[in-house]
């Protein structure tokens, strides 16, 4: 594996959350609670300030001495709301970063003006479902009998301007809530085992060729489930003996990750529609695991061991080496050591999981026993590089510039057989070097910056267009 740069510390809360916390895809936020699972925050990690504080056993007297709560805010009435169990952004920036069209390098400086759909905060406790609006601050209830008085177990959103929820239940059924008609307008079955508890946890992404929304369900009977929200058909990804317990998808390229109870890790590939690497974890436990499309890391996964010290890079091995059955000690290389970022002689720092920003490859949220520690990487210390997935090939492309020729090497991300490999040659004449490379959305044209001249390439005969 090669050499990588070090981490830099860029953010730390000392409040200590049960939950996954999550990155906003375009404003420099943080979602999480605090240690108690009662209050949800908000944070800003650029003015390092709390943006929000919302806490279910507020007061009415102590919210009018709350200075960051500009306006009032309800009153959460009737029967106690339990536990937090999941806590999730959902406004149109988020929206947006569910389509195919988002901008994996999108800078979070980017802050466009809200829309008058809902913007806010989805709360998933133990006995009620909430939302709270980022300006009025004003609460909306979706009433559990919904859920025909069964508590959800995890929530997702689908992308554009759908204003559709699709809640997770222990029943092993998928409710679809539509915002506007404030009612359950369609319910998914037929997948998920009852007796083994039902839905452990879910995502949705957009398909590249349709741009029909899609949802993935991860369950505790040890299946991976595609939907289709139209139909309302599923088809079984992964079928495995022991429950899923982890579940994460990166939108770049396409892959959806899993952990099982009995420490397997497997990552599926969406767009091909075949399963990429699969591997035994052997002795250890991984609380969570994700695929990196950072420059550096593009064959690699970012994996925590559960109450390690630090976070581990594995190389993302094709499926077909027989050699590699589990991943060993040897496997793993140090990411982020604890032990250098929260030094302490008296509590061992250990991490809970980590979290990736969902649109900056930058970006790393840590989750630990001493607080959250937001880490970052910066992108333009790194070689030039720009990645898509190439149509003409059907494959996940890295084009690189290969220096000191300033040549562009365009290869393939896993080494398939079936692999591009290209070299484009730099222009003759003056001796030009590559300022940067941007690939279109589509993956069909190449854009080479140089200091004095720029080209565009098609990637299906690498003709230069412009």
């Amino acid at each position: 594996m090669n050499s990588f740069p070090l981490p830099s510390v860029l953010f730390t809360f000392n409040e200590v959350t049960k939950i996954t916390p999550e990155l906003h895809p375009v404003n420099s936020w943080i979602l999480t609670t605090t240690n108690d699972d009662t209050t949800v925050l908000i944070l800003d990690y650029v003015q390092n300030s709390k943006v929000l504080e919302f806490s279910v056993t507020m007061l009415e007297e102590e919210k009018k001495d709350l200075s960051l709560l500009q306006k009032s805010m309800d009153k959460v009435k009737g029967e106690k709301i339990g536990q937090i169990k999941c806590v999730k952004f959902f406004d149109q920036h988020t929206r947006n970063s569910r389509t195919k069209k988002a901008d994996c390098m999108q800078t979070f400086d980017n802050r466009d003006n809200i829309n008058e759909a809902f913007n806010g905060v989805i709360i998933l406790a133990e006995y009620r479902v909430l939302m709270i609006d980022y300006n009025t601050h004003k609460i909306q209830e979706i009433k559990m009998s919904a859920f025909e008085g069964k508590t959800p177990t995890c929530v997702d959103f689908f992308g554009g301007n759908q204003s559709l929820l699709a809640f997770g239940g222990l029943d092993g059924w998928v409710r679809i809530w539509d915002l506007e008609s404030c009612e359950v307008v369609k319910i998914l079955s037929g997948a998920h085992s009852v007796k083994n508890g039902g839905i452990k946890c879910m995502l949705s992404y957009e398909e590249e060729a349709s741009g029909k929304s899609t949802l993935i369900s991860a369950g505790l009977d040890g299946q991976l489930v595609e939907w289709d929200i139209e139909s309302g058909n599923p088809k079984i990804l992964v079928k495995h003996a022991d429950s899923i317990i982890n579940l994460t998808y990166n939108p770049q390229l396409g892959f959806l990750t899993c952990i099982t109870s009995d420490r397997l890790l497997i990552v599926w590939d969406i767009f091909n529609r075949n399963e990429v690497f699969k591997r035994s974890c052997g002795k250890y436990s991984f609380a969570s695991v994700h695929v990196l499309s950072h420059p550096s890391f593009t064959t690699c996964l970012l994996v925590c061991k559960k109450d390690g010290s630090a976070a581990h890079l594995v190389e993302l091995l094709k499926k077909s080496d027989p050699k590699k059955k589990e991943i060993k000690k040897e496997s793993l290389v140090d990411f982020v050591d604890l032990t250098l970022i929260l030094p302490s002689k008296k509590d061992k720092s250990k991490f809970y999981e980590t979290v990736l920003h969902p649109l900056n490859s930058t970006l790393i949220l840590c989750v630990t026993n001493r607080g959250l520690v937001l880490v970052g990487m910066e992108r333009l210390a790194q070689p030039k590089i720009a990645i898509a997935r190439v149509p003409s090939v059907k494959a996940w492309t890295a084009f690189t510039c290969d220096m000191p020729n300033d040549n562009i090497v365009a290869t393939d991300l896993l080494g398939n057989p079936s692999s591009l490999n290209t070299v484009l040659k730099a222009p003759t004449g003056e001796s030009l070097r590559t300022k940067d490379l941007s690939v279109s959305n589509t993956g069909e044209f190449l854009a080479v910056v140089y200091e004095e001249k720029y080209r565009v390439y098609s990637t299906a005969n690498w003709q230069v267009l412009d």
